[in-house]
C-alpha cells in the first residue's frame, strides 16, 4: 500500500491557508512527484498498488484527524483504520481472499 506522508494527506484542506508558505509548497509539490513516480514505477514492473491518500483525506474532510497534532507523522487508530478499509475494499474488489 501507498501510504502518504502526513503532510500530503492535509494537502487538500491546508493549501488554501498555506499556499504563501514556500516551504509547504515545495515540500507538497517535491513529495507529489516522489509518489508520482513511485506509482509510474510500480505501474511499469506490475506491482499492484493501493494508494490510501484518498481515504485518508476523505477522513480529513470528513472533520476527523487521522494524525497526532504533534509532529508525529504516524496515525492515529482513525488513520490506520481508514488505510485498513481501504485496503480491504481493494482487496474485495480485486476477488482476493474469498
Amino acid at each position: 500500500a501507498m501510504i502518504p506522508t502526513k503532510e500530503t494527506a492535509f494537502r487538500a484542506r491546508a493549501s488554501a491557508s498555506l499556499r504563501d508558505q514556500p516551504y509547504m509548497v515545495d515540500l507538497w509539490n517535491v513529495e507529489a512527484r516522489a509518489r508520482s513516480n513511485a506509482l509510474a514505477f510500480f505501474a511499469r514492473e506490475h506491482i499492484a498498488t493501493i494508494d490510501t491518500l484518498s481515504a485518508l483525506e476523505a477522513l480529513i474532510a470528513s472533520g476527523v484527524n487521522p494524525y497526532p497534532e504533534d509532529g508525529d507523522g504516524h496515525p492515529r487508530q482513525a488513520g490506520y483504520d481508514a488505510i485498513a478499509r481501504a485496503v480491504a475494499e481493494r482487496l474485495e474488489r480485486d476477488g482476493i481472499g474469498r
